[in-house]
């Protein structure tokens, strides 16, 4: 999964790096592990997209002893700029499940999400616990 987001992000002119723990021995699902990231990374390249190559993405896995934290920064428009450029899109029916989906599997472990804005860089941190 982590090798077809790399390739997505490469072909649109998105920066990925990736800093990991040794996590062989998670104790994260592999069906939540794919939700969460996937739906995360999906939504980090999207956002890179509208930055016109100056697009990049870190994510940062943490294995901790009470359980992960992993953290996803990434690029994004500026505010201002956003609101001048807004224009009506069309979203499918499925538009919106996947923070709903990363929110589910989070509940399980007990985590928590925190999704913050500062300036041009967007963070998403979650915390999972064992």
């Amino acid at each position: 999964m982590l090798g077809s987001k790399a390739y997505q992000a490469e072909n649109a002119g998105i920066r990925l790096k990736i800093l990991s723990d040794d996590l062989s021995d998670s104790f994260v699902s592999d069906r939540d592990w794919c939700s969460i990231l996937s739906n995360l990374l999906d939504n980090a390249i999207e956002a890179c997209g509208k930055m016109e190559g100056k697009g990049w993405i870190r994510v940062r896995l943490e294995n901790r002893p009470f359980g992960m934290v992993w953290v996803i920064e990434n690029a994004c428009p500026d505010p201002q700029d956003e609101q001048v450029e807004a224009k009506p899109k069309r979203r499918g029916v499925r538009h919106g499940t996947g923070l709903q989906s990363v929110r589910y599997a989070i509940q399980k472990y007990n985590g928590f999400l925190d999704q913050k804005r500062e300036g041009n860089v967007f963070r998403t941190t979650l915390v999972l616990y064992r």
